[in-house]
């Protein structure tokens, strides 16, 4: 927003014009709210710096305030929000900064100016951003006319709403193109992809393929009898020439090593690894790699090689299991031990199957598998080692993944389109708030009376009514 405030309009600071609330704040970990959910019906929400994190047991303010974020609120993203209206009975923590508009000003008018100021020179910190109570209210704030406030509140209310349609409807279609993505991965798995595929190639069989995948662990020294398999109930029936087999039998499977901070010395070198955060289901995130010292026996073990499967050892539930496949994005990477990787011992496309596999079907094994408490769960080694995985020729395999790598192509550039779609509503959503509060929303009503004159006309009357100062009774 412009520095200069339209004709009739006033700047203040955010001090002179809301209640702060801060004192009433009180943060309650997840652990404690779950056990006061536990022992009590009574519901409420339960508010942070960016919404609500979930519920508790009661209630600390009713009525209607505004909710700006202290810290952790993405406060240098001009297309998100910073602050948000609550009402009803609710619960908030110390993450997030309780505002009250003072007459004749709205709660509603002063979040959506929140939501348009930028907090560069607001802010401290390096890591984590923070907007301290101090430097919150000083925050210039444009006052216009009460009459126009109310009218660029409708305003800004009409058009978001148009918006909000807009992005229902991305959502639904977004909804559609996942389901799509699934049903494509789930009848890659399942052999109906390809079922033409076989009609045209009757002597294609799976046999061949066990006997190479035997072969090759014997040659890797791998004697001992593969884990047995687990149970397939519930799995769908596979074509004629395919058939299950564990994932031990296939691939080399191995933990990671353990985060150790004081681990140092001349037998260790730093290198980038992987954690939980960058194994997602279908793609790897690798925005932020981070570093580990480790001896360099265990470097030479656990470093990644090109066409590894990766599967999440566990944290939260939707974590559990998921994966995609390393293709030597960095030239030295190694993993830690929430992440397991499993090394085909003969390479080909079956590493792909294998985690598209793990990605749709396997969840649900993963879950029977896994050892769960409350919203965590775990998969040990050797219950890895036993998930079930679909076999067939390696020529059936090629063609499923060269049919599921244009597919996905195709879904993609939707779901790209959608983002750019949902970055655009975002910007217009802005380029709403700077015109609201640049005085070009609305049209400016000459008769209304200008806020400054407004707030001193106020600040005179609560002057006359304020009660005289009381004398000391001479002793």
């Amino acid at each position: 927003m412009k520095e200069e405030a339209p004709r009739g309009w006033s700047v203040e600071p955010l001090g002179a014009v809301v209640d702060v609330l801060d004192r009433l704040r009180v943060p309650v970990n997840e652990r404690e709210r779950r056990t006061r959910l536990e022992a009590s019906t009574r519901r409420f929400p339960y508010y942070g710096a960016t919404g609500r994190v979930g519920e508790i047991d009661d209630f600390l303010l009713e009525g209607e305030s505004v909710l700006l974020g202290e810290d952790g609120a993405p406060f240098l993203d001009v297309d998100r929000r910073k602050a948000y209206l609550v009402s009803g009975r609710y619960w908030v923590n110390n993450h997030a900064h309780i505002l009250r508009a003072r007459p004749p000003h709205s709660n509603a008018f002063l979040c959506h100016q929140l939501n348009a100021i930028r907090f560069d020179a607001f802010v401290s910190g390096t890591t984590r951003l923070k907007l301290t109570q101090s430097a919150m209210t000083t925050i210039p704030l444009r006052l216009p006319p009460p009459a126009e406030q109310r009218r660029i509140v409708s305003r800004i209310d009409e058009l978001f709403s148009e918006l909000d349609e807009g992005e229902r409807a991305l959502e639904r279609v977004q909804t559609l193109v996942e389901r799509y993505r699934d049903a494509v991965l789930r009848s890659a798995v399942t052999g109906e992809l390809t079922k033409d595929w076989r009609e045209l190639n009757p002597a294609s069989s799976g046999k061949r393929t066990f006997q190479i995948f035997s072969d090759a662990r014997a040659q890797a020294g791998r004697t001992t009898t593969p884990v047995a398999m687990a149970d397939v109930e519930g799995l769908p029936q596979l074509p004629a020439g395919w058939a299950w087999t564990s994932l031990d039998a296939v691939a080399d499977v191995v933990g990671g090593i353990t985060v150790d901070r004081k681990r140092s010395g001349s037998g260790c070198e730093v290198v980038p690894y992987l954690r939980v955060a960058n194994v997602q289901r279908g793609y790897l995130e690798l925005g932020e790699v981070k570093t580990i010292a480790a001896p360099r026996d265990r470097i030479e073990q656990l470093r990644l090689r090109s066409g590894d499967i990766l599967f999440n050892e566990g944290g939260d539930i939707d974590k559990l299991g998921r994966g995609w496949i390393w293709q030597a994005e960095l030239p030295l990477c190694i993993h830690q031990n929430h992440v397991f990787r499993a090394r085909l011992y003969t390479p080909g496309p079956w590493n792909k199957l294998i985690s598209w596999f793990g990605n749709v079907l396997g969840r649900r094994l993963f879950m029977d598998m896994g050892k769960q408490t409350t919203n965590l769960a775990s998969l040990s080694l050797s219950k890895l080692k036993s998930i079930p995985v679909p076999v067939m020729s390696e020529a059936e395999a090629a063609e499923i993944v060269s049919r599921v790598e244009d597919a996905l192509s195709v879904v993609d550039k939707c779901l790209a389109d959608l983002s750019a779609q949902r970055q655009r509503s975002a910007s217009l959503r802005q380029s709403v708030l700077n015109a609201a509060f640049s005085g070009r929303l609305v049209p400016q009503d000459p008769t209304d009376e200008p806020a400054s004159a407004l707030l001193a006309r106020l600040a005179a009357q609560a002057a006359e009514t304020a009660p005289a100062p009381r004398r000391r009774a001479r002793r």
